[in-house]
């Protein structure tokens, strides 16, 4: 019984970090087209109501794999490794990359009154940040997916890399500014 619980819980962590990614992509959304200081602001407190729960999930997961590895797999299950190495490289991207621009877009939006300038607004869809968020949603995904699969090492790498690669693209597309009518770029 307490093993069925655990790959419960263990479902619930990554669902929510899923979750979260999607929470964060439609904040970022929200910031890269609001002109006024406020809305920009309580985008920006949202976005870290967030972040305050990456640890929750990444702890979650890592504890409830921890459990469910010792009580029925072992170390050197292809599964198991694939998903250690999505949820480690998920909370880098997450914590070392992202997590410091976020709270640079945050705090430079508190400083904020009246209209948001335009490279604010450019900071919260840069380039950069669209690329490394979808590589990790994609990694995220691929961790669900090999969760759920339990694949050999070829599908787990394949699912990796297909989650990182598939991600940075639509990363690189999603909420990059678009070309419309006269040579004009829509936010």
């Amino acid at each position: 019984m307490a093993y069925r619980s655990v790959v419960f819980l263990h479902v619930v962590f990554v669902l929510g970090l899923c979750s979260a990614l999607v929470v964060e992509w439609t904040t970022l959304s929200g910031m890269r087209g609001t002109r006024e200081a406020e809305p920009f602001r309580a985008w920006g407190r949202q976005l870290m109501f967030i972040e305050r729960f990456h640890p929750l999930w990444g702890i979650g997961i890592l504890g409830t794999g921890i459990y469910l590895t010792t009580s029925a797999w072992t170390w050197t299950t292809p599964f198991v490794l694939g998903g250690l190495v999505a949820t480690v490289v998920s909370a880098v991207l997450g914590a070392a990359v992202n997590g410091p621009k976020f709270r640079s877009i945050v705090a430079a939006g508190d400083a904020l009154s009246g209209s948001v300038p335009a490279a604010a607004r450019e900071q919260a869809g840069a380039a950069s940040l669209r690329m490394v968020h979808g590589a990790q949603s994609g990694v995220a995904l691929a961790l669900f997916y090999i969760m759920l699969v339990k694949p050999d090492w070829t599908g787990c790498i394949v699912s990796l890399v297909a989650g990182a690669g598939v991600g940075l693209a639509l990363g690189a597309k999603l909420g990059a500014p678009r070309n419309v009518g006269e040579g004009k770029a829509m936010p």
